[in-house]
């Protein structure tokens, strides 16, 4: 932890629920990042790299949107297209595919031949391994990149549907025009104060 008061400072006004979980929640990605398996994700002989993305970006994008859409008619709640994609693109695979994995690697280290582990259970431990912490990376990485990129589009759409002039400053565009009006009640002011005096 820093010796600066950033944290402090920048947690002064929170209220002790949103801290606790601002804590927790740096802390569970800090042990996700400590404990996951990076090198078996380019070097592994289970499945290529080029599938492991392909997966991930499938499996983001079809994991929830299927079956969202299916139920949608049932769910008073989720109306028109664009509440079906949001809904069903935002469902972080994250913590619990973390302890069914493991659930399922100490299940998988007890399924033994003679006290030896079975080949074909050695193999699907490495394959779950690798394939379901890739989806939980894919998953921190294009959830956490969502709002970012969103809010970058969105400006970029809005500095193209209205471009500046060349030769204006960025603050000239945004300050409203001067109207004839308002110049005019302006001077008005100056005036009456000047004639009170």
């Amino acid at each position: 932890m820093p010796f600066s008061d950033r944290f402090r400072l920048s947690t002064k006004d929170d209220s002790l629920q949103q801290t606790t979980d601002m804590l927790l929640n740096y802390s569970v990605f800090a042990w996700f990042g400590a404990v996951c398996p990076w090198p078996s994700f380019g070097y592994s002989d289970v499945i290529p790299v080029y599938r492991l993305i392909s997966l991930g970006v499938l499996v983001l994008l079809f994991r929830r949107v299927p079956m969202v859409y299916a139920m949608s008619s049932r769910l008073g709640q989720i109306q028109g297209w664009q509440q079906i994609l949001f809904t069903g693109y935002f469902g972080p695979i994250g913590v619990s595919a973390i302890f069914y994995l493991y659930v399922s690697l100490d299940f998988l280290r007890h399924d033994t031949i003679d006290g030896v582990v079975r080949g074909d259970a050695a193999r699907l431990e490495e394959v779950l391994t690798v394939v379901v912490w890739f989806l939980v990376i894919c998953s921190i990485v294009g959830h956490g990149l969502t709002l970012p990129l969103g809010k970058l589009g969105n400006k970029v759409l809005r500095m193209l549907s209205n471009p500046m002039k060349p030769g204006h400053d960025l603050e000239e565009s945004h300050s409203p025009a001067p109207s004839p009006e308002r110049e005019q009640g302006e001077l008005g002011s100056h005036v009456d104060l000047e004639s009170k005096e």
